[in-house]
Parts: structure tokens; sequence; C-alpha cells
């Protein structure tokens, strides 16, 4: 499943820090493709999301 789907009825702001995104442009970059995350922070998300967003979903 892609981020923005998982996000679609949820706090964006929020699920970024608790990424540990200080500033909430940060997430709406992931969500537009104009940043992609690293690979540390994509296991962030990945664990986050209970394994709905997978690695290839953030990386591919």
């Amino acid at each position: 499943m892609k981020l923005a789907k998982y996000l679609e009825k949820k706090n964006k702001t929020e699920f970024g820090r608790l990424c540990g995104y200080k500033h909430e442009t940060a997430i709406f970059r992931l969500l537009n493709g104009t940043r992609r995350p690293s690979r540390k922070m994509a296991l962030k998300i990945v664990e986050l999301t209970k394994g709905k967003v997978s690695l290839k979903d953030l990386l591919l």
C-alpha cells in the first residue's frame, strides 16, 4: 500500500512527528514524491504502519 493511501484518513502531521520528522513539510514531501525516505526512516514507517506500507512501496 502506498503511504498516501495509508494516510488518507489519518493526521499526516502527527504521523510525521511519530516518524521523527521535525517539520511537517517533510511528510508532505514524501507524499508528493519530491523526497524519498532514508532506509532508516523507511523501516520506521513500515513499523508504524504495522507492515501495511512496505519497504518496496517506499523505496521503489
